[in-house]
């Protein structure tokens, strides 16, 4: 797994939001489907990263190709589907 920096743990994000996402399914007794419009229309639902880097590219405020659109922020991604 690749690592963030030097001695630092691989990030699971990608674990943490297909657990989200279950989570979200079962208490909602229905699958929440493409979700890309509602976290679009809800920009709340992601927490911007605007520091670090990935080794290759930098964090920066908005979409970028270190963090994407940030990392999830649980109950607003809930309420937000």
């Amino acid at each position: 797994a690749r690592r963030s920096g030097p001695g630092r743990r691989p990030r699971r994000r990608s674990e943490y939001v297909a657990g989200l996402i279950a989570r979200i399914n079962q208490t909602t007794g229905t699958p929440v489907g493409y979700m890309n419009p509602q976290i679009y229309n809800k920009p709340q639902a992601l927490r911007d990263m605007t520091r670090g880097s990935n080794g290759e590219f930098e964090a920066t405020r908005g979409w970028d190709a270190c963090t994407g659109l940030g990392s999830p922020n649980g109950p607003v991604l809930r309420s937000s589907v």
